[in-house]
């Protein structure tokens, strides 16, 4: 019996830009150089989710939970480092890990926030670029 999940598929999709690193080397340095592919834009769901059991115990005390990040997919073998750019919030992850082809005819994709941590208060004004000279 074949489900059809492409209900909750659509429910819950955004608009994404996707970039695949389709060449990477390195410099004199040793430094990593990417080339990266022509951008893909697609309209598919990121989950959020809260695993309760898994937390991050703080060198100065507490805890923190920990959040999975999960892009779900009808693009087949995206490489690890694929730039996925979620376009209504301006946010950047990259694929870490990947599920393979389920059922679904999805594929589910471990995700990592890139860059700022603070892009949603980038207007709180203490930014450099902010300020006037």
């Amino acid at each position: 019996m074949a489900f059809n999940f492409d209900f909750m598929f659509n429910r819950t999709a955004e608009p994404l830009t996707i970039t695949k690193t389709v060449n990477q080397s390195f410099d004199k340095l040793g430094r990593p150089v990417s080339t990266d592919s022509d951008p893909i834009h697609v309209k598919e769901p990121i989950s959020i989710s809260d695993n309760q059991a898994v937390r991050y115990q703080n060198s100065s005390g507490g805890e923190m939970q920990l959040t999975t990040i999960n892009w779900v997919s009808k693009l087949p073998n995206m490489p690890k480092h694929t730039k996925v750019h979620r376009d209504t919030t301006d946010e950047t992850f990259e694929v870490v890990s990947s599920s393979g082809v389920t059922r679904s005819g999805k594929v589910f994709y471990q995700l990592e926030r890139v860059g700022d941590d603070n892009v949603r208060d980038s207007g709180a004004g203490d930014s450099e670029s902010d300020s006037q000279v």
